[in-house]
């Protein structure tokens, strides 16, 4: 049987006595003509019985739906994309529920296909307040791949927390499997937490969405991927469960292809061209050459090298490829100090051309794994000690600062 839409006036009057008759936002002193507002939505499935009631003065009850924009970080153009595409999700959800049903996880969920460095956690932290001041969720709960990340996050929620009004959530923590993910009477509106911490205990966050009305958010979605029949990786498997308890899902990728060619969870593509490629429908887009146009992205440019790498068997056979043909084996070359150190040499110097130049100009250097990162480091200052280099991997806690340095042109 379907709720009903209104409150009935003996609700009425406990609603009022509840509120010690004052507004339950603004506290003022409710005047005849007080509305009595649902916290949670009846357009969106919440019922009217007392526990989602709150009386409201009228001004307040006409512009909980409004005041969802009026403060914040100013929003690139990608990123005012988003909310609209947010608001059309939202109209959708509220035509799903209308019609008596449970909308699926691809119908509750946004994918948004953006270049490093666009602005996708802002973005999706601004989507987090909107849903929360228009009583829509009482939780954020976000899976990254890496635990630098998470970090990375709380450190980004914790600036731009200062930018909002008062009617702003709490802070958003990196959380391991120790429980509570929320302590009873924490400040917290949510948590970080990894896909491996996720497929490790899949049941407490499993629970955790069972009780809470939550935004989930899969940064990285590449991590989330599916094969020809439907099958996923472990992590696409628990979140597709979270993204079915879930209020909404929002999926953010730079990588709009897994390097295994399975389609991202929830994605759309289209279909096959000329050469069998299909390629990724997001909800929003935003790529990297819009951001050198807008500013917010700096130009690069690279110069391609390749090589030739001999493999000599212990049978006494050997297989002669250019690095550019290897799809195995190709780590082991990169990390050898004869493939790695011409490299160098020849990226240091064009750099040094070009600061000559420019002087904000910087080099990028990318490196197999954590012991490659460090040995490259090792080379670059004992052997060119005018340069400045700088380290970011995951398990230094310098990262963010030197990442930050970095974009700056440091």
């Amino acid at each position: 049987m379907k709720q009903p839409r209104r409150f009935g006036r003996r609700q009425h009057n406990k609603l009022y006595l509840a509120s010690g008759g004052r507004c339950c936002r603004c506290g003022t002193q409710l005047e005849p003509g007080w509305h009595a507002d649902h916290k949670f939505p009846w357009s969106f499935g919440g019922e009217t019985v007392l526990e989602n009631g709150q009386a409201l003065c009228p001004i307040c009850n006409l512009r909980k739906a409004d005041k969802v924009m009026s403060d914040g970080p100013i929003l690139r153009a990608f990123q005012e994309r988003v909310v609209v595409a947010l608001k059309l999700l939202l109209a959708k959800i509220a035509v799903i529920y209308a019609s008596g049903c449970e909308p699926a996880p691809e119908d509750k969920t946004l994918i948004l296909d953006a270049a490093p460095g666009s602005g996708k956690t802002p973005v999706w932290l601004h989507c987090a307040v909107i849903l929360f001041r228009l009583g829509l969720i009482v939780a954020v709960v976000c899976y990254v791949p890496r635990i630098i990340l998470a970090r990375q996050t709380e450190r980004t929620w914790a600036e731009l927390r200062k930018l909002y009004a008062a009617q702003v959530m709490g802070p958003i923590e990196y959380r391991d499997n120790r429980l509570p993910f929320i302590a009873p009477g924490s400040e917290a509106f949510g948590f970080i937490a990894t896909l491996q911490s996720l497929c490790t205990q899949p049941d407490a966050h499993i629970d955790f969405f069972k009780t809470h009305r939550v935004l989930l958010i899969g940064d990285e979605g590449q991590f989330l991927g599916l094969d020809a029949d439907g099958n996923g990786t472990q992590s696409a498997e628990h979140f597709s469960v979270l993204a079915e308890l879930s209020f909404a899902t929002i999926i953010m990728s730079g990588t709009p292809i897994r390097a295994d060619n399975a389609p991202l969870l929830f994605a759309r593509y289209s279909l096959p061209d000329e050469h069998g490629v299909r390629y990724l429908l997001p909800d929003v887009q935003a790529s990297y050459l819009e951001g050198v146009r807008d500013g917010y992205l700096r130009p690069i440019e690279a110069q391609l090298h390749d090589g030739i790498a001999r493999y000599e068997y212990a049978d006494g056979g050997d297989e002669e490829k250019t690095v550019s043909e290897m799809e195995r084996g190709l780590s082991r070359i990169m990390v050898d100090e004869r493939f790695y150190v011409p490299l160098l040499e020849a990226t240091i110097e064009k750099i040094s051309e070009r600061q000559r130049v420019w002087k904000p100009y910087c080099g990028l250097i990318g490196c197999v794994d954590q012991d490659h990162a460090r040995a490259v480091l090792a080379f670059v200052r004992k052997n060119h000690p005018n340069v400045r280099a700088l380290l970011a991997i995951s398990d230094d806690h310098e990262a963010q600062a030197n990442l930050e340095k970095f974009k700056g042109g440091g």
